[in-house]
């Protein structure tokens, strides 16, 4: 396994500083070889340009190329501009659904982003939508396909529907896709059941609009489980991290310990959990203390294995060499992106031996039906 580079040091202490508001080592970045466009780079893949930017922004100007800092400004304007765009349009899209008396949660987003410190610095992605009823569910499927574009067909099995609207995905969810392990499988619905079941919701304050949020008990474990599932999917980038860190660290004071932890192993997240809270203390700055369930030094050597793959692959696995391809051919790209995924899962087998192969047929699965969903349109 590679060691972190000097590069990829300085950018995490970019990183760990935007979030925790940990002041910088200048010295890190005295050097004339300092290179900042491999840092501006991996910024980006990792989904945190503009949190980094404005740690870049408390070094001494000296340290810090003009032209770059200039090209960073644009990169953070852009940024705010795409949070504005969302937070904008989620009243619109809770008053079309509360109108027609359906019930939907906000998912990750623009809900977690009030958990940062610059909270319109946090790289928005798209607008997901839960829905606790099925029959509501059809009824919000219905409904958007009468007022937005729909950009993928309703997947039956993951009873999933994307849509768009100026620019912005929004995705329609009736059930939480999990595919991660056999435990959680058999015991998330019923978790679940016991949560969905209480009328009243959680609401936050976005551009003047009332919008649902799951539970507190809710989304202290459902973002990890978010974020491991596309983490054995292929990959993710560190704002997925941050996200789950944000709202532990946040939410301290309101998580129940004794009944996060008993929820964890029912889940069969234990170790998962435990390797990611290690990478998050240990490597990533978040303070112990807000941490469930870290003991130092269990999960050292894991912990590093997993921020070198997400270092590696970048946000949804998009930017690992394995996956690219310089073909004409679009069934030779996709059967490269096909196999490069594949063997991003199984460097997993030895940490996480049933997570890693779990989920393989249905990842084929969706891979094809998503070929044959482009090749017709």
């Amino acid at each position: 396994m590679k060691k972190l580079n000097h590069t990829e040091i300085q950018f995490l202490e970019l990183y760990k500083s935007s979030l925790w508001g940990t002041p910088l080592k200048d010295e890190l970045f005295a050097s004339e070889a300092t290179d900042w466009s491999r840092i501006v780079e991996i910024a980006k893949q990792q989904t945190a340009i503009a949190c980094t930017a404005d740690a870049l922004s408390h070094l001494p100007k000296d340290l810090v190329p003009h032209d770059l800092r200039l090209q960073l400004i644009g990169s953070v304007l852009s940024v705010q501009r795409a949070n504005e765009a969302m937070n904008r349009l989620l009243p619109q899209l809770f008053s079309l659904l509360k109108a027609e008396g359906i019930r939907t949660w906000l998912l990750k987003g623009q809900g977690l982003a009030c958990h940062y410190p610059a909270p319109e610095l946090r790289q928005s992605g798209d607008i997901d939508l839960f829905f606790p009823n099925l029959q509501q569910f059809y009824q919000a499927y219905n409904l958007f396909s009468q007022t937005f574009r729909r950009t993928e067909e309703l997947q039956p099995d993951s009873l999933h529907a994307t849509f768009e609207y100026q620019n912005i995905v929004i995705e329609l969810h009736g059930k939480i896709v999990l595919r991660i392990n056999r435990k959680l499988d058999k015991n998330f619905n019923g978790w679940l059941h016991n949560i969905t079941g209480c009328p009243y919701d959680n609401t936050i304050e976005i551009a003047g609009g009332q919008i649902a949020i799951p539970p507190v008990c809710f989304d202290a474990i459902f973002i990890l489980i978010h974020t491991v599932r596309h983490y054995f999917g292929g990959g993710i980038g560190l704002r997925q991290v941050s996200d789950w860190m944000r709202f532990l660290y946040v939410k301290r004071e309101e998580i129940d310990l004794s009944t996060l932890e008993k929820d964890i192993e029912k889940l069969g997240l234990g170790k998962i959990w435990r390797v990611f809270a290690t990478m998050a203390v240990e490597l990533l700055g978040c303070p112990e203390e807000a941490m469930p369930l870290y003991r130092k030094g269990k999960y050292t050597a894991e912990s590093r294995k997993v921020l070198r793959y997400i270092l590696d692959s970048g946000n949804f696995g998009q930017h690992d060499k394995r996956i690219k391809s310089q073909s004409k051919y679009y069934l030779l790209r996709r059967w490269k992106a096909l196999t490069g995924h594949l063997k991003m899962k199984f460097r997993n087998v030895t940490m996480f031996p049933e997570e890693a192969l779990y989920d393989v047929p249905n990842f084929i699965k969706d891979g094809l039906h998503r070929t044959q969903f482009w090749e017709k349109r």
